[in-house]
């Protein structure tokens, strides 16, 4: 075999007219390798996703009110407990529709809406502003909660 021949045997080329040289060096796979990265950077999404709507439903709102104690609130209020005098503005009662009783609570302001909101639907239907989200994420009940600076939500309970 001529020099030519050998240097290109060792690089995985085979000399014109002889069988492709395969091995240590040969040719490489044509299929791409998969991209990484992309499974850490949705993590990190979930994960800063999840804080921001912890952080929604236990920090107070400036009138005081939590989303989880709003919701409380709203369940307690279908048990025949009743809400606390304090409701940070909000004003809660039950209402009646097709035999159904729901939760109605008024005035909520946007962070105590937003946390309620994820705790409640959980257990039941939630509307807010009179709006029943397809699809319930965290960005989506923000922006319904968002719309004004307070929102009218109402929550019916599987079941009832």
């Amino acid at each position: 075999m001529s020099s030519t021949a050998s240097r290109l045997a060792s690089n995985g080329h085979s000399p014109p007219g002889h069988a492709p040289v395969h091995g240590h060096g040969g040719a490489r796979s044509a299929t791409p390798k998969p991209r990484r990265g992309w499974g850490w950077l949705a993590l990190a999404l979930i994960v800063i996703g999840g804080a921001a709507l912890l952080l929604a439903m236990t920090s107070r709102s400036a009138h005081g009110l939590t989303g989880q104690d709003l919701a409380r609130d709203c369940r307690g209020l279908l048990t025949g407990t009743a809400p606390p005098a304090d409701t940070g503005g909000v004003s809660l009662r039950v209402a009646m529709a097709n035999g159904h009783a729901s939760v109605v609570a008024e005035g909520v302001p946007p962070r105590a809406c937003v946390g309620a909101a994820w705790d409640l639907v959980k257990d039941g239907t939630v509307a807010i502003n009179g709006l029943v989200p397809l699809r319930v994420s965290g960005a989506k009940l923000a922006e319904l909660c968002n719309q004004a600076e307070t929102a009218t939500m109402r929550w019916t309970p599987q079941g009832r």
